[in-house]
């Protein structure tokens, strides 16, 4: 397991009393999570686009489910100042314990296209790790659906494989094409060390208890 990935499990199942912790490590994978209270990052990765054809952003939220939390992946909308996501069939709105997704080199990124049985024999590695459920990962996915390029969660491997998301006031879990989110560290970076903002560090604001 990636030191990232440990930092978010240990987050996401350890918790009583919710605090926001900031923790440096290297800038391996050369993306973070920032504390979101209502104003966008300029270092923001745009996910999707709503029906209006405004961009939206990849949030993160703490979702406080006894006993323990969970950090779910999801949309925020810069304009609203919420995030929204989808967990057991229902729509989430959060404005509070909400991170957005950041990076100094956003042409990293890929989206793949995939479906929900092509996906588990992708090598993971590589995919963008947007939180946790209980004890399996989610992923970051977005699909184009009804005039939308929505953003949500890619739950695998568990009896409840599926990409999740919100629109209008539901909540839908499909299986069918989505693209999911990764990140390659290889790729030639536009970032350069005589620019001051690509830190050799990152920093991650996550729960603990």
């Amino acid at each position: 397991m990636h030191f990232l990935q440990l930092v978010l499990f240990t987050a996401a199942v350890l918790f009583k009393h919710v605090h926001s912790v900031t923790v440096v490590v290297n800038n391996v994978e050369g993306y973070y999570w920032r504390e979101y209270t209502g104003e966008l990052p300029q270092d923001a990765v745009p996910g999707g686009l709503d029906k209006h054809g405004k961009t939206t952003y990849i949030g993160q939220a703490l979702h406080i489910f006894p006993p323990n939390g969970k950090l779910i992946p999801g949309k925020i909308d810069a304009d609203e100042k919420k995030m929204y996501y989808a967990w057991n069939d229902i729509k989430h709105v959060v404005t509070k314990n909400v991170k957005i997704l950041c990076s100094q080199n956003p042409t990293n990124f890929k989206w793949i296209e995939t479906d929900i049985q092509n996906i588990k024999s992708m090598p993971q590695e590589k995919f963008v790790l947007g939180g946790y459920d209980t004890d399996y990962p989610l992923y970051i996915g977005r699909k184009h659906t009804n005039g939308e390029v929505v953003l949500g969660k890619v739950t695998i491997p568990t009896p409840y494989d599926a990409f999740g998301y919100t629109i209008g006031e539901k909540a839908y879990f499909v299986k069918d094409t989505f693209e999911v989110l990764s990140y390659d560290s290889n790729t030639e970076s536009t970032c350069t060390p005589t620019i001051s903002k690509c830190s050799p560090e990152k920093i991650i604001n996550i729960y603990v208890r």
